[in-house]
């Protein structure tokens, strides 16, 4: 009668299987630089893990302040567009995360493209990755003054910009207004000469209007509204004969002097002279070319060696002395 009973209630028992779905595996986030993914040539943006920048008070206080006006550079173009070197920006987040507690990281390896090198970087802040930004910088191969190596480097100063863009980080910059506004009061716009290129590949001095700091050292006057003093009259043209004779020993002098004050090098300007008006030394220069010469000696730029600038006859030129 037991064993009945209990082969009964055995056959009462109902087997349900229940099939339990797997957890879905979530992507890792990387929460350390040494996370982040370089092999690649391209940057992945999902393996960066980019978090929130959760700054202290004291440090917020920091990234907050407006830049100061001895750091403010302007670049000597038209529009005068504003700008803080990379070195600043260095010291500021030096200041408020303290030396070593922010990096930038290459996130993918340096690209060359028509003469400019990118890389991308994300910005790191004790050790999390908070923003992402890319950093170009030209290249030129026959440049002396700069290699490959220099290039690079200056992607990183620029990446730091655009990352501290991104941040709000002086945002002052990219506000029109307060550019205006801070422009008004500590630039002034001049009028100066430059060797431009022309079509016909020969170069010519050309009056531009640049903007500058005011306490920016410079050669030439700002131009600013106001009476305008009294010009002197001009002197009487000299005449034929004295305009194809050489120039004077003073004349002489001051061209060396306004060459050297210009930040011209000796050999520099010989090879222009010869290049340019078949003189092997400045003695032979005619009076009638001179204001002319002068004119493009202190005009900013390099000085042209490949073309003549004055339509001259052939001169014989003199003994190198």
């Amino acid at each position: 009668m037991a064993k009945t009973k209990s082969t009964r209630r055995k056959a009462l028992v109902r087997v349900v299987r229940v099939e339990v779905p797997k957890p879905a595996v979530a992507e890792p986030v990387v929460e350390t630089v040494e996370q982040l993914a370089i092999d690649s040539d391209t940057v992945q943006l999902r393996a960066l893990g980019l978090q929130e920048l959760k700054a202290t008070p004291e440090e917020e206080a920091i990234l907050a302040r407006a830049p100061h006006d001895d750091d403010i550079q302007v670049l000597p173009t038209e529009d005068g567009a504003l700008y803080l070197p990379h070195h600043v920006y260095t010291l500021w987040f030096n200041e408020a995360f303290g030396r070593g507690g922010w990096t930038l990281v290459p996130a993918d390896k340096p690209a060359l493209i028509q003469g400019i090198v990118t890389r991308n970087y994300v910005f790191c802040v004790h050790g999390r990755s908070i923003v992402h930004a890319q950093g170009q910088q030209e290249y030129h191969e026959n440049n002396r003054n700069q290699n490959y190596g220099d290039a690079l480097e200056g992607t990183v100063g620029s990446a730091l910009r655009r990352c501290a863009k991104h941040l709000a980080i002086g945002w002052q910059l990219w506000d029109r207004q307060w550019c205006n506004r801070w422009r008004a009061q500590h630039c002034v716009r001049m009028t100066v000469m430059k060797n431009k290129k022309q079509a016909d590949g020969s170069w010519k001095a050309v009056a531009t209007k640049e903007w500058r700091r005011k306490d920016e050292p410079r050669d030439e006057a700002p131009q600013q509204p106001g009476p305008q003093p009294v010009a002197k009259p001009a002197p009487p043209p000299a005449t034929h004969k004295l305009l194809d004779k050489p120039i004077s020993e003073a004349r002489r002098e001051r061209f060396w002097r306004t060459a050297r004050r210009v930040g011209r090098t000796d050999y520099e300007v010989k090879v222009w002279l010869e290049s340019c008006y078949k003189l092997k030394q400045s003695a032979d220069m005619i009076n009638r070319d001179y204001d002319t010469i002068m004119a493009v000696l202190e005009a900013s730029g390099p000085l042209p060696t490949c073309t003549e600038t004055i339509p001259a006859a052939e001169r014989e030129p003199g003994e190198d002395g």
